[in-house]
């Protein structure tokens, strides 16, 4: 189990096309899946006496995949560290899916609330959620347009970084 927002959560069980309800609504990700690679890796032996936590509507229960060299029944253990880890690549996924939606958008000419519902009809979410995708959509508008910002910036320098080497050379000549 880890402590995953409900949003995160109705993400990756669209994404997967998993619904709450199999196997008790326990979550697994596709075989081969960077993600599921991760989870593999960061697996460890349940320390004795240790009791699973339970973080409310944040809980979000993940089935231990099979893998060749660990048994799931004894690596079946997420550290608070390992689960933060765990967390930020799915947020990472998450960012990286929204804006190949975003861009492609954007690349056709599509307004930003429109947007907003393309992209939880793309991706099968709830509408309750269309507030968070705006969000996100404004976030990422603000990074692009910092990105070419500071592309700009460097450009200039470099410009006039080899302008002074240029009147530099004209004035020991």
């Amino acid at each position: 189990m880890i402590k995953l927002d409900p949003f995160y959560q109705a993400f990756l069980r669209t994404r997967f096309d998993q619904d709450g309800g199999n196997r008790n609504g326990v979550f697994s990700f596709d075989k081969g899946h960077d993600l599921n690679l991760l989870l593999q890796f960061l697996v460890k032996p349940k320390p004795p006496g240790f009791k699973g936590q339970y973080y409310g509507a944040e809980t979000f229960r993940i089935a231990v995949p099979a893998m060749e060299h660990k048994n799931p029944d004894t690596y079946n253990y997420l550290s608070e560290d390992r689960q933060l880890i765990l967390v930020k690549r799915i947020l990472r996924y998450w960012k990286m899916v929204s804006h190949d939606i975003i861009t492609e958008g954007r690349r056709r000419g599509i307004e930003k609330k429109d947007m907003v519902y393309m992209i939880l009809d793309e991706l099968d979410l709830p509408e309750y959620y269309a507030d968070r995708i705006e969000r996100e959509y404004s976030r990422y508008l603000h990074e692009e347009r910092n990105r070419k910002y500071i592309k700009r910036h460097r450009e200039m320098l470099k410009n006039v970084k080899c302008l002074s080497v240029r009147r530099g050379k004209n004035e020991s000549a």
